[in-house]
């Protein structure tokens, strides 16, 4: 949709309203199974879309209801300028008229009966980072714990252990809890080299139970916990002892660059994704030379390649 009025206009509006959305999902965690629970009921419907095949699956009743009740959810907690783009949009759009509409024909009638001259203007410029009031581990007074330095390292380097996924990251950089407990939103310092060149960085690590996993490649693996990116710019594999990967970068129209790393262990069906909003001025260097990212963003490498499994 995205060369379409109706799909630039609705992705100005969701970058309009993502800060707040992820401050939402980081005060009510309880709600986070959720919040994936419907989100999951809709990518085989939106990946038989961009196949070409949206006429192949239907939207029901089940999927308009758990929608409507997730917008009436948001509504409750949400800011007035939320409650009112929910408002205006269910008006514009009653999602009760999709039920039995193959994705094509709902996709076709939304552009087809598009208001003329309704536009909005997209979000320029980074997402910000909304950090969560837990801090589990920094040098700050309101940190659960102090870092847990790694052996000689000079006190450089930290390390800590996620879903019995250990990582290593700067010392003076704070790790807070994320929206549940499968993610964390690790803080650079201010004085960081990257900290002018990164956005902010987020970890995921998740239990990932996949039959025929070998069916599936890398990308479509991601697909399963996280909504679908963009076509990569590029992408490069990733070997470690437990996982295999693949680090890439993706750029929406209307938004910052990702910098990413998804990797995943077949045996114990453990996924972990690594990240990051890249800063514009970065970008140009990024873009024709992966092996840029070693120079421009050293830590956020160093912590890829840290990530083994705990064993005490």
């Amino acid at each position: 949709m995205q060369k379409s009025p109706a799909g630039q206009y609705y992705e100005a509006l969701f970058w309009k309203h993502s800060s707040e959305q992820v401050q939402i999902i980081d005060d009510h965690p309880e709600h986070d199974e959720e919040l994936w629970r419907v989100t999951r009921m809709f990518i085989p419907g939106l990946e038989a879309l961009l196949d070409g095949k949206g006429d192949t699956v239907r939207i029901t009743e089940e999927q308009v209801k758990s929608l409507l009740a997730e917008l009436d959810w948001y509504a409750s907690v949400g800011s007035p300028s939320l409650r009112e783009d929910i408002k205006n949009e269910q008006q514009r759009y009653p999602l009760e008229n999709f039920v039995g509409m193959t994705m094509s024909e709902a996709l076709n009638y939304i552009n087809s009966n598009w208001p003329p001259g309704l536009t909005a203007e997209p979000t320029v410029g980074p997402v910000p980072v909304i950090s969560t009031p837990v801090c589990m581990a920094g040098f700050g007074s309101d940190c659960l714990a102090e870092p847990s330095l790694l052996p000689d390292s000079n006190g450089s380097w930290a390390y800590y252990i996620l879903n019995e996924v250990y990582f290593e990251y700067p010392s003076t950089w704070h790790v807070k809890q994320g929206a549940g407990p499968q993610h964390l939103v690790i803080e650079s310092a201010l004085d960081s080299p990257e900290a002018s060149n990164m956005g902010g960085v987020n970890l995921f690590v998740d239990y990932l139970r996949i039959e025929n996993v070998e069916q599936y490649d890398l990308l479509t693996l991601r697909q399963e916990i996280i909504i679908q990116p963009p076509v990569p710019i590029w992408k490069r594999p990733v070997s470690l002892p437990d996982f295999e990967g693949i680090e890439f970068l993706w750029k929406d129209q209307n938004a910052p660059a990702h910098l990413e790393v998804f990797l995943y262990d077949e045996n114990d069906q453990i996924a972990v994704d690594l990240l990051a909003f890249v800063i514009d001025n970065q970008l140009t260097g990024l873009i024709d030379n992966p092996n840029a990212v070693n120079e421009i963003f050293p830590d956020f490498q160093h912590i890829v390649e840290s990530f083994r499994f705990w064993k005490p």
